[in-house]
């Protein structure tokens, strides 16, 4: 029975059947690219989002997956809808089922042997439940991979680790297959060998895999909220605040129209500003009486964003 299992391991690892030697260790090393991001919804526009998706489309996901993490990062009601979707997934109790349950003409004893064994391995595996977390990641970016590293284990080749593949790392070829970059300035990255990587997309859409995320969905609704709040913020500042004119005389200098400027904009904080007399000086009253402030509506707003806390 050992002997069986040893020869199954082997082949679920990866066996090179030229060599006999199967394929040990980590494949992926850490790169300093894993570690770095450039924030692309720091002033996103709808012609930037569009090249961020259409970038993904062509097969480079680098630019369209930071921009999801920072989308769940900036949104606290999109990040609590999401994680609730994820939680509902990683939450459950998992369970080696033996084939004999639920396959016709298998031996018993094999069976349960088996699935004996995968359960003691996925148990020792510290890094099982941290890797079904990510693998949960694809509902909403339709792809997560993960890495399976295989090692000697009594004799034998066994499972001994389980390693998140950064989704910076992920590109898709010409016939959108996934492949995997391994250095800093690697552009094309590798074909995944068998049974090294285990590959989540959850969402089957003809066409892109990239295009069944619901993140990819709601980009567009993310963008649209996140300028109309940040213009919320702005008005919300200045509502009630009165605009402040100096006019002044032709003869000023370039260096006096600053000064002055400054001293506008002291205005708005210090209520207190000297002048020349030949500078008039004139506020504009805005928003009395046409409209109430803004300020409550937007502590109700930022109220309702805020998920909820601890899991499920």
């Amino acid at each position: 029975m050992k002997r069986w299992m040893t020869r199954v391991v082997n082949r679920l690892a990866g066996e090179d059947r030229e060599s006999g030697r199967a394929r040990l260790g980590r494949l992926l090393s850490q790169r300093r690219e894993d570690s770095v991001r450039d924030y692309p919804s720091t002033g996103l526009t709808p012609s930037r989002l569009v090249n961020i998706l259409r970038e993904a489309d062509a097969g480079s996901l680098s630019q369209a997956m930071q921009l999801y993490e920072e989308m769940e990062e900036k949104d606290p009601h999109l990040y609590a809808v999401a994680n609730k979707r994820r939680l509902a997934l990683t939450g459950l109790e998992w369970r080696i089922v033996s084939a004999a349950e639920v396959l016709e003409g298998v031996d018993r004893g094999l069976a349960d042997e088996a699935a004996d064994y995968c359960r003691g391995v996925l148990k020792s595996l510290e890094a099982f439940d941290e890797l079904l977390e990510h693998l949960s990641l694809a509902l909403g970016r339709n792809i997560a991979i993960g890495e399976l590293v295989w090692d000697r284990v009594d004799g034998g080749i066994g499972l001994v680790d389980l390693v998140p593949v950064d989704f910076g790392r992920i590109v898709f070829d010409e016939f959108d297959k996934p492949r995997i970059l391994m250095t800093d300035h690697d552009i094309e990255g590798i074909e995944l060998p068998d049974n090294k990587f285990v590959v989540h997309t959850p969402h089957s859409v003809s066409g892109h895999p990239s295009r069944g995320g619901l993140l990819r969905v709601t980009a567009l609704s993310f963008l649209a909220k996140n300028l109309a709040l940040k213009d919320w913020m702005i008005f919300a500042e200045i509502f009630g605040m009165p605009v402040r004119i100096a006019r002044y005389d032709q003869s000023i200098t370039p260096d006096e129209k600053q000064e002055m400027l400054k001293m506008l904009e002291s205005l708005g904080s210090n209520a207190a500003g000297i002048f020349s007399r030949a500078v008039e000086l004139q506020f504009v009253e805005a928003g009395q009486g046409k409209a109430p402030p803004p300020y409550g509506g937007l502590v109700d707003f930022l109220n309702r964003e805020r998920p909820g806390w601890g899991r499920r």
